[in-house]
């Protein structure tokens, strides 16, 4: 195995880069990180699909042949090791990037794989022509974001747990809590529509029956109108309305109403548009880190290609203001519930499926993380690790063999400076966390074993 050797170096007007050295492997990897931290709120929605627009729609290339989404994969693939892009994020840190990685699996691939990182950052497709396929990325997008509750919860459960946490980053929830996201992928999709003038008539009209039905009729009256718009529409609301509480359906179901009704004149030239603005915001020179692994040579040359890139790219302007931190979903409950209005803050909050026979725990709090060095921080980090990992003293070991629950354990993340419990498939929450906690409490850290086991 080659050894890991990590560097940095000063690349002139562009900024720090990290290459982590692997020996001769032949393999490079090439990424490229802009910030998204400073994104003004108006753009919040458009950020479900800013990754998808480098990687997603297609490019012209070098030599000026412009391929779609499906002849991009297949060119790419026949020429280098690997091409994405995705988002990035820290939000202990409060770090939001967005991403484009390119791999090569030879230093002949090194040229090949910065030349389709300079046509993905300066000759994507996106524009007027690509909202069929913008529609198609959102389509997959809401579908895949409906159905996570139908798959085992260990899949899905730690992302809504992230949201309640971090829901002071608006721009972070935007991407990362699965309903902000899908909120937001709901509005792009019919936001990216183009009714005729007098398709939109009738729609706002179906629309408005719905908000009428929401206002003086039942759930089963509202189905009823909702029936009446077209099949997407209409199956996209039934999803909301199912989920809505019985409190506060009608209100809800009313400003959804309303917020796809002004969607639909928003049309797609103006999404692409505003798709633009938001990717000449975001790629720019000196607001960039790369990073690349490899072995000294091909990273040497990836380097200087990639400097050659960024350096056509704008050059970054003053950073904008902070976006304003508020608790998103706190602002929500507190229009619910009386307690909170008052300024009570919830200790727990719950996902409700009265369908199922378990449940899962995901509790956190803060911890030492790579910013904190002092001795105690050190020992509460070793603490942590005390009934971790899967030794027979082990909160995981102990609480499975007691049937009370299936995966599950304690750790602390020094990324995320946060120590976790996390237990799913619990039969009984009550009896699972009275059990987590009776072990915590009463387990004797009285030998030299304990220290080593933390350690190791």
């Amino acid at each position: 195995d080659s050894e890991l050797v990590v560097r940095q170096k000063a690349v002139d007007r562009l900024g720090n880069a990290t290459l982590s050295g692997v020996g001769d492997s032949p393999f490079t990897e090439m990424g490229l990180f802009f910030d998204l931290s400073r994104v003004p709120a108006e753009y919040f929605v458009y950020l479900p699909l800013l990754a998808d627009t480098l990687t997603g729609l297609g490019v012209t290339t070098a030599r000026g042949e412009a391929l779609d989404y499906s002849a991009m994969i297949e060119e790419y693939r026949q020429e280098i090791y690997e091409l994405s892009s995705d988002v990035a994020a820290n939000p202990h840190a409060r770090r939001l990037e967005l991403s484009l990685t390119a791999g090569a699996s030879s230093r002949e691939e090194v040229a090949r794989a910065a030349e389709w990182v300079e046509s993905c950052l300066r000759r994507n497709l996106l524009g007027p022509a690509s909202r069929a396929r913008l529609i198609d990325m959102a389509r997959e997008r809401i579908q895949s974001l409906r159905t996570m509750t139908q798959q085992r919860e260990e899949y899905w459960v730690r992302e809504p747990a992230s949201a309640w946490l971090y829901q002071d980053q608006p721009a972070w929830m935007s991407i990362r809590s699965p309903f902000t996201k899908l909120h937001h992928l709901d509005r792009l999709r019919w936001m990216l529509e183009d009714p005729s003038k007098a398709e939109l008539a009738e729609l706002r009209v179906g629309l408005a029956g719905v908000e009428a039905s929401a206002a003086k009729a039942t759930r089963k009256d509202a189905l009823a109108a909702i029936a009446k718009l077209p099949a997407e529409m209409a199956e996209g609301l039934r999803w909301e309305l199912n989920g809505l509480p019985d409190e506060t359906w009608r209100q809800d179901l009313a400003e959804l109403s309303r917020g796809i009704s002004s969607d639909l004149g928003v049309g797609s030239a103006a999404v692409a548009a505003k798709l633009k603005e938001l990717q000449a915001m975001v790629l720019r020179r000196g607001r960039v880190r790369l990073s690349l692994t490899g072995n000294d040579a091909s990273m040497d040359e990836a380097l200087r290609r990639l400097s050659a890139v960024l350096s056509a790219l704008p050059e970054a302007g003053p950073r904008g203001p902070e976006p304003r931190s508020r608790a998103m979903i706190l602002e929500r409950l507190a229009a619910r519930e009386p307690a909170v209005r008052e300024g009570g803050r919830p200790v727990h909050v719950a996902l409700v499926n009265n369908g199922t026979k378990s449940g899962v725990l995901v509790l956190s709090a803060k911890a030492p993380s790579y910013q904190e060095h002092e001795d105690v921080d050190l020992v509460d980090y070793l603490a942590a690790n005390v009934l971790g990992g899967s030794a027979g003293h082990s909160l995981f070991m102990r609480t499975w063999a007691e049937g009370l629950a299936y995966g599950n354990g304690v750790g602390s993340s020094l990324l995320n400076g946060r120590i976790g419990y996390y237990a799913e498939r619990c039969p009984s929450l009550v009896a699972t966390m009275g059990f987590a906690v009776n072990v915590a409490s009463n387990t004797a850290i009285d030998s030299p074993f304990f220290v080593e086991y933390a350690l190791a």
